[in-house]
């Protein structure tokens, strides 16, 4: 009875073995293609904000912002939420480095005093030490903010690492930048390839002079309805053939210097005119591709969206002769407002 029991054990025990060995593996993140690719980056798509708002609190937002025309101070930290554009964020501080602002709130203009940046510095009164942080936003004192650039944080509480909210921003945008460098060198050749080809219709025999230059651009955004962390790229490669050409105000000069002020007395030299500038003109020529990596709220991938592979020529034209041309001497005076009819 023993030996068949221990033949049952061990029947059994191979059973086992082979049912663990035969399971199933983990299936990797599904991988899509982008539903919405105007909508890759945002372009001036400010909204409107609630009382208390979940988003991200990030830094290394210019390159976005620039492509929206706007220009913030290096250190700026900018806040984005549900795929819109950044918002520049002002924190209460004493001494503060911009003073009283009235902003725009749901309720009606309201002035907060005490105002600087949001950066490193002033995001340390609210335990940000993280260039990337889930974060709790009371805005604009709890009167929320309609669609605009900007809004006061008067209160802001960090909720990554909790129980509803387990992730760690900075570490899944760092996973983020860590895959999209793999997926670039996964497509070399590809890219390489499509760079060809959009080069031969560009260049039409001639050669192209460079540099070759790759840039890659990221957004990152928090998704509240879906509780997802978007991280998305671009990445574009581009060449072509170039040469220089002076550009700048042209046509209005040489411009005289002022006269000195007189020996013994106090004055400022006027700064000369600025000199022509070198301007690249030619054709470039280039692709792109981009890629969305989609987080949970524990931090795991679970999405991918794509970008098909792009092209574009874009043909660089010198600017006009003698630039703007010169202007009147001397200087005609605004127009004066015109009086109401009494």
């Amino acid at each position: 009875m023993i030996r068949f029991a221990s033949l049952y054990l061990l029947a059994g025990l191979g059973l086992l073995t082979i049912s663990v060995l035969a399971a199933p593996t983990p299936m990797g993140p599904k991988v899509t293609e982008s539903k919405e690719p105007k909508a890759f980056f945002p372009n001036r798509n400010h909204l409107e904000l609630k009382g208390t708002t979940i988003g991200l609190l990030l830094t290394e937002g210019q390159q976005i912002l620039n492509l929206e025309g706007r220009s913030g101070p290096a250190d700026q930290l900018v806040f984005s939420v549900d795929g819109g554009s950044y918002r520049w964020v002002y924190a209460q501080e004493t001494p503060a480095q911009i003073g009283t602002l009235t902003l725009e709130t749901l309720n009606g203009n309201k002035a907060f005093p005490n105002l600087s940046m949001c950066n490193p510095r002033t995001a340390k009164q609210w335990g940000i030490t993280e260039g990337y942080t889930l974060v709790e936003v009371e805005v604009n004192g709890g009167d929320g903010s309609p669609k605009g650039d900007a809004f006061a944080a008067t209160k802001m509480k960090v909720i990554e690492g909790t129980k509803e909210f387990p992730l760690k921003a900075a570490t899944v945008v760092a996973d983020a930048k860590k895959r999209q460098d793999n997926r670039l060198k996964e497509m070399d050749k590809d890219l390489n390839k499509a760079l060809a080809e959009v080069a031969e219709k560009a260049l039409k025999g001639r050669k192209a002079t460079g540099p070759k230059e790759t840039q890659t651009l990221m957004y990152a955004t928090w998704m509240n309805k879906e509780k997802e962390l978007h991280v998305r790229f671009k990445t574009t490669l581009k060449d072509g053939t170039f040469t220089e050409v002076q550009g700048g105000p042209g046509g209005d000069g040489p411009f005289p210097l002022p006269p000195a002020p007189p020996r013994g007395e106090k004055g400022f030299r006027a700064a000369p005119p600025p000199k022509p500038i070198a301007v690249k003109v030619g054709t470039a020529y280039g692709v792109s591709f981009g890629t969305n990596f989609v987080y949970d709220v524990t931090g795991n991938l679970i999405r991918i969206e794509t970008l098909p592979i792009e092209n574009f020529i874009q043909e660089l034209n010198p600017p006009p002769a003698g630039g703007p041309g010169p202007r009147p001497r001397p200087l005609p005076l605004p127009v004066p407002p015109v009086k109401p009819d009494a």
